[in-house]
């Protein structure tokens, strides 16, 4: 029943836009969350949404059965990024440094000190990979750290290589690419950017051998050989990016910006195919690749903070 009930809702939520290149399914308001939204989680069965509310000192749980709040966790400073490990969720927090674990009840259960704004969290198995300070990736496993990675400046997006032992990082202070082997446990390559700046954030296309990033200054999308760096094509892009997804199932890029877009690249041909209107400030999203769908965290602007729901391809069934 719950589950019916969920779809009608988000049924009765559908805009009239059935060509749109991103249908809004549902918005489900945060009420009284101020400040800037960062970073976001979905549980794995895909029901459960972990949004990190860094103005509001909040991570925001939200219960997408239902398409409601579930759940305000408080007593986390500036909470950035986080992710779903072991059963638990894992959610860094710039304003103490620390990866707090919450169970699946959400009552915090321990917080392993990694070091000033950290942010952000990968995880690989049961490793997370927590980028901090001024300039190094902290690899944590069974609550402790096991080893750190020393990097030119703070790494911002980051993605760890599905087929081999890479990472790919954006350090914007040093104005390059950091290529890093898990094995190794440093930094192996770095790939300058020329004349882009603030390279925030990264997603990979291994299946054709390419890194994306995200740049503001131009705003443009950086198509990268997987290789050797080399810049192999780019792409206007709306200004303020801080997140980036690769639809593999659709072939298409996802550029969540502050200006007011999300922007749809396709991902074979690199042309923008559509510009989405959200919200200024809403430059954070997450996708959900199984279930079709594309989280956008909308900020207070005149409205209440909200999270958008969109529609990317059809919705399989989810056992």
């Amino acid at each position: 029943m719950r589950r019916i009930l969920a779809m009608l809702l988000l049924a009765a939520c559908v805009r009239a836009e059935d060509d749109a290149a991103l249908p809004l399914l549902c918005t489900i308001p945060l009420e009284g969350v101020k400040g800037r939204f960062d970073h976001m989680a979905l549980s794995p069965d895909g029901n459960r949404l972990a949004v990190a509310a860094l103005g509001n000192d909040t991570i925001e749980i939200i219960d997408l059965e239902e398409g409601r709040l579930l759940r305000s966790i408080r007593g986390i400073p500036e909470p950035t990024a986080g992710a779903f490990v072991d059963g638990q969720l894992a959610m860094a927090a710039a304003g103490d440094g620390n990866l707090h674990f919450f169970d699946d009840a959400w009552e915090h259960v321990r917080a392993v000190e990694i070091g000033s704004d950290a942010d952000p969290v990968r995880v690989d198995g049961h490793r997370q990979y927590v980028g901090y300070g001024v300039g190094a990736i902290a690899v944590v496993e069974k609550g402790a750290v096991l080893y750190t990675i020393k990097l030119d400046g703070h790494p911002e997006g980051f993605q760890l290589e599905a087929k081999g032992p890479r990472i790919f990082v954006n350090v914007p202070d040093a104005g390059h690419v950091a290529v890093c082997d898990r094995d190794k446990r440093e930094v192996v390559a770095t790939w300058e950017l020329g004349d882009a700046r603030d390279n925030y954030p990264l997603a990979l296309d291994e299946e054709n051998s390419r890194v994306l990033v995200g740049c503001r200054r131009p705003a443009k999308l950086l198509v990268l050989d997987m290789k050797d760096g080399g810049v192999r094509r780019t792409v206007d892009i709306s200004g303020d990016v801080d997140d980036l997804f690769l639809d593999g199932k659709a072939r298409r890029i996802y550029a969540s910006c502050g200006e007011g877009f999300v922007d749809v690249i396709d991902a074979d041909k690199y042309e923008r195919v559509a510009r989405v209107p959200t919200s200024r400030g809403a430059r954070t999203c997450l996708l959900d690749t199984e279930g079709g769908r594309l989280f956008v965290a909308a900020p207070e602007q005149g409205k209440p903070a909200a999270i958008r729901i969109y529609r990317t391809t059809p919705a399989p069934a989810r056992d």
